[in-house]
This record gives structure tokens, sequence and C-alpha cells, in this order.
């Protein structure tokens, strides 16, 4: 993958500039700061992938149950659009 084997744009930048026609991808025209954005934005999600059987749950339930129950069937008047 194209993503994966990148270092800082080399393999990225010239698909983003020059395109993939056969695929239907065309050239893109954006300056060195727009590129260093797709750069990161791409490895950002490789990472995030990579990683997201590292994130912990957290169990942080909070508030009132019977407060919540209360505004919802009263002043929220969410019960109707639910029935």
């Amino acid at each position: 993958m194209v993503v994966i084997d990148d270092e800082n744009g080399n393999l990225i930048a010239p698909i983003v500039h020059g395109g993939r026609q056969a695929q239907g991808m065309p050239k893109i025209d954006v300056n060195d700061k727009q590129l260093t954005d797709i750069v990161a934005f791409l490895h950002e999600g490789v990472r995030a992938a990579a990683e997201r059987g590292t994130y912990k749950l957290l169990n942080i339930v909070t508030g009132n149950a019977k407060a919540g129950e209360a505004y919802f069937n009263g002043a929220g008047n969410a019960a109707p659009a639910i029935r």
C-alpha cells in the first residue's frame, strides 16, 4: 500500500500531483502546505487503524437516570417522536 510505504510524501505526492487516470483519479493542484496536510491525514488514518485495539473503553456513566427520564417524557418532549 502506498501510504504504508510512504515517507514524508515521497510516494503520495506524485499520485496527488499526477493523478491515476486509469483508475479515474484526476491530478490535484495543491500547494506544498496542502500536500503536507493530505499526507498527514492519510498517515493518521493508517496509524489509527493500526492502534484501534489499544483504545481503552471507559465506563463513565454520569447523571441522574430519573431526572433524565422526567426530562425525556416532559420538557424534552422526545417521547412522542419515538412512538
